[in-house]
């Protein structure tokens, strides 16, 4: 008799360990699913958000060029504008430290460091003769604008254009300033 309790005793902790494992398998398995499903829909939901920030980013970079192009070509009209009518004091405000006017001589002296040279003002003009050939935004904070004067086209052997080339700086309180003018 003890021993076919001993017996019945061993069978049922037997039965009840490899019950206990299956359990633990079938739990363990489960919830490796569910923890390969959380994975999964986690990844996706941040390749989504990663997508979402790139391309805030490339809206942000156009917003960005947008606003340096449209701020910086309404700044280069004003400047011709302006040293056409020889205005001297808006010419300085909206210039770097690196450019001088010379009232005397109607020119502008730029020394950014590495280049020294003058610049004489350009004469009256109608914006209808600038043509615009391009711009380099080389950071936030640096732009080159390409503009060309046409001449007249009326007069038979006066055509042709003159190129301009326009340097400008972000100053620290967000206003963009003449940094260099070069012409041929």
């Amino acid at each position: 008799m003890k021993k076919s309790t001993l017996m019945f005793f061993l069978v049922f902790v037997l039965a009840g360990c490899s019950n206990e494992q299956k359990f633990n398998e079938l739990t363990e398995s489960g919830s490796s699913s569910s923890n390969d499903a959380k994975i999964q829909k986690l990844q996706n939901e941040n390749k989504h958000l990663k997508k979402e920030i790139e391309s805030n980013r490339e809206k942000m970079n156009d917003e960005v060029q947008r606003d340096a192009l449209r701020e910086s070509l309404n700044l280069t009209f004003k400047l011709l504008s302006a040293m056409g009518d020889k205005d001297y004091d808006f010419i300085k405000s909206i210039s770097s430290i690196n450019v001088k006017i010379s009232r005397e001589q109607n020119i502008l002296i730029v020394d950014n460091g590495k280049d020294f040279y003058e610049v004489a003002f350009q004469s009256k003009m109608d914006l209808e003769d600038l043509e615009f050939r391009g711009y380099d935004l080389k950071d936030e904070h640096h732009i080159k604008l390409m503009m060309a004067r046409m001449f007249n086209q009326d007069i038979k052997g006066s055509e042709g254009h003159s190129a301009l080339y326009f340097d400008f700086v972000r100053s620290e309180d967000g206003r963009w300033l003449l940094d260099g003018f070069m012409t041929n």
